[in-house]
């Protein structure tokens, strides 16, 4: 790989587009840093209160004062490996794997052991808030507490010892997603609980479900990703992109765009809801096995198996994506082939705004504008029209939002 200098067109420091044909590319800095871990090593799940970012693995959590450049352990009073964690306000809430709920109320300074009326095996596998009451979903089904979490008891109507993975609210309804036996909705606050799994595979491995706008997805072991846009009533599988066994373990939501990730495939990004899906893994090792994501202020986090990763969320959601991750997208039809007149070029944006597409040959000189337009968000597509040009080489600067990247290529008739 090298960048290409033209006496009239400096090409700068930049973010590559996803183009149909990937010739030659050029050297970008976009991608994915590996950091500092936790102790504990792989991280299972993440929260955030104020500046702190914390994390929680096998052995306990975590804090990070600068955002993932160090981590010091914060488990006085917790000895547990970490599930699942979430905040409400400047109060810690910790679930584990087999020792139930603790919390803490002064960011993991110290720690509470809070299971009234739940065993003290059980093992918490997601947190969440409705309004001043906390629900946890555990291997023994939901519990309520409307103490701040000082005693709970079974919420009405839930099948007893279903286990919850995932718990997510969109509009008035509440979902549970459940680990083999569906998906559970809540019409009325949580005082009764309807199966929602119409389309859903059997017995599904529910993973974790998100709300991006109206539209709600749950990722479902080995069968990818699932979207309902009419509350649950029906579900379709939405993997595009993906492979037909891609296993997604986390699902995240920022800057406009859905996110997955992936055991084994890394991280995936879809800019219209899930109806295509792009790898986004420039930085991160072949193969992989990404357990869980989080998103603080500008800042995209990948807990994996392989190591703790950051980037810039800007640089995930531009409307260029680096090269390695349009390499690997699938819009890679004319690699190394010579281009001719008529070809098709695709590109994505990744945001509505000015797009300019233009060809330039080896002196830097301009020589045909393929799309000079305001785009709306997704895929387009420009002809190579390439009526008068002589055959040689070319190439090709796709420009939006500030970002631009420039692709070799060889004319031939």
């Amino acid at each position: 790989m090298h960048i290409h200098t033209f006496p009239k067109f400096k090409p700068q420091r930049f973010m590559p587009g996803c183009l149909l044909f990937l010739l030659s590319f050029s050297v970008c800095r976009a991608q994915w840093v590996n950091i500092a871990e936790p102790k504990g090593g792989a991280v299972q799940s993440f929260t955030a209160i104020d500046g702190n970012l914390f994390a929680g693995t096998s052995e306990g959590v975590s804090r990070s004062d600068d955002n993932g450049a160090s981590w010091t352990p914060v488990n006085s009073g917790l000895s547990a490996a970490i599930w699942s964690l979430a905040a409400s306000g400047a109060r810690l809430f910790a679930g584990t794997w087999g020792s139930g709920l603790y919390q803490s109320p002064d960011k993991g300074t110290s720690w509470i052991k809070t299971n009234s009326g739940m065993s003290d095996s059980i093992v918490i596998r997601c947190i969440a808030f409705n309004g001043a009451d906390l629900l946890v979903g555990t291997d023994r089904g939901l519990f309520r507490s409307s103490d701040k979490g000082a005693s709970w008891t079974p919420a009405a109507g839930f099948p007893a010892f279903v286990s919850i993975t995932s718990i997510a609210e969109i509009g008035a309804d509440f979902f549970a997603a459940t680990w083999g036996s569906g998906m559970y909705r809540s019409s009325d606050n949580g005082a009764s609980w309807d199966l929602a799994s119409d389309g859903l595979p059997a017995a599904p491995e529910i993973m974790a479900i998100v709300v991006r706008g109206t539209n709600l997805f749950a990722a479902i072991g080995n069968k990818g990703v699932y979207r309902s846009s009419n509350n649950g009533a029906s579900w379709t599988r939405t993997i595009a992109g993906m492979t037909d066994s891609t296993r997604i373990m986390s699902l995240a939501v920022g800057g406009g765009f859905l996110f997955a990730g992936a055991l084994g495939e890394g991280v995936y990004r879809s800019s219209d809801d899930g109806a295509g899906w792009v790898p986004v893994n420039t930085g991160l090792p072949r193969d992989c096995r990404t357990n869980a994501l989080f998103i603080n202020g500008a800042d995209f986090f990948a807990g994996t198996f392989d190591g703790l990763w950051k980037r810039p969320l800007a640089q995930m959601t531009s409307s260029i994506l680096p090269h390695q991750d349009a390499a690997a997208s699938g819009f890679d039809g004319n690699l190394g082939r010579v281009i001719r007149a008529g070809t098709k070029i695709g590109f994505e944006v990744g945001h509505q705004g000015m797009v300019d597409l233009s060809v330039y040959d080896t002196k830097g000189k301009k020589t045909a504008t393929l799309m000079h337009s305001e785009l709306k968000q997704g895929n387009h597509e420009a002809v190579f029209d390439a009526e008068g040009s002589p055959e040689g080489i070319y190439f090709l600067r796709l420009a939006s939002g500030g970002l631009s990247h420039t692709r070799r290529f060889i004319f031939g008739k």
